[in-house]
């Protein structure tokens, strides 16, 4: 971080890191936020709504487990089209 607010660097270039830097810190919390939203919506399904839509109970906890980078949403949908194909 002493590289950041180095005298040497100029303002401009400061700011855009600390920008940067924000922007990721807002997807990481709201990647958060999605995450846990989805499991309680997912954690009041039975075993058979889950089966009808192509997921396991146990698919949350394994998407979970992936790195933050990755859309957990967007991840279960996937995991469904690959269990039920096109029905």
């Amino acid at each position: 971080m002493t590289l950041i607010f180095n005298h040497r660097v100029p303002h401009v270039q400061r700011e855009a890191v600390i920008v940067r830097f924000g922007a990721k810190i807002f997807s990481l919390v709201t990647e958060l936020r999605r995450r846990r939203d989805t499991k309680k919506k997912l954690a009041d399904l039975s075993p058979r709504d889950l089966q009808d839509i192509g997921l396991t109970p146990n698919d949350m906890q394994a998407v979970c487990a992936r790195p933050l980078a990755r859309d957990a949403a967007t991840q279960l949908h996937y995991i469904a089209h690959l269990r039920c194909g096109d029905r």
